[in-house]
């Protein structure tokens, strides 16, 4: 009983690459979140075919919450060739900033495309849990390649949004004739 009112879904525009920070900020949101884990890992088949590594090469692995004001809307995984980014795993500002500033910044590597499925999901418990979800919401579940402007693989991310608060959208036109 009583009123409830729904929050406006946010709405990713699939006409640029852009980053989760940069994006909610040209949005006008507050970006927040913490960093659940930075680690190096042995790259999986799936991650080393995807970022062109040989299995077992070594990647960079950042696990990070990311919320709009002070709601949690995401969990991202992203993977990066650890030889190429040294230093990456240990850097103590990648809670809220931008990884894709720092990887202009820091390391000169400026993005260029990516190429970007989503499904929806059921989440799991946990996932439930850190983005603070009512039971019976889905999750949209993005996986993104982004590479740079020589057509090499930078990062793979997978990323968990809520589907409750969070959409993409596209802008479609007919083929020029």
């Amino acid at each position: 009983k009583g009123t409830f009112v729904d929050r406006p879904k946010i709405d990713q525009s699939l006409r640029r690459l852009s980053g989760f920070t940069g994006e909610m900020q040209r949005l006008g949101h507050v970006v927040g979140g913490r960093l659940i884990s930075a680690a190096r890992r042995p790259a999986d088949a799936d991650v080393a075919e995807r970022l062109r590594l040989a299995p077992g090469a070594e990647v960079v692995v950042l696990q990070r919450l990311r919320s709009i004001d002070g709601t949690p809307l995401a969990i991202e995984w992203a993977h990066l060739d650890a030889a190429r980014f040294p230093g990456l795993a240990e850097r103590q500002d990648l809670a809220t900033g931008s990884l894709y500033s720092l990887l202009l910044t820091e390391y000169g590597v400026s993005l260029a495309w990516a190429d970007q499925t989503a499904e929806a999901d059921t989440p799991s418990a946990a996932v439930r849990r850190d983005l603070e979800m009512p039971a019976g919401i889905p999750v949209l579940g993005l996986r993104r390649v982004t590479y740079d402007a020589h057509d090499r693989p930078v990062e793979y991310v997978i990323s968990t949004y809520r589907a409750d608060l969070y959409r993409l959208r596209a802008v479609l036109r007919p083929p020029a004739t």
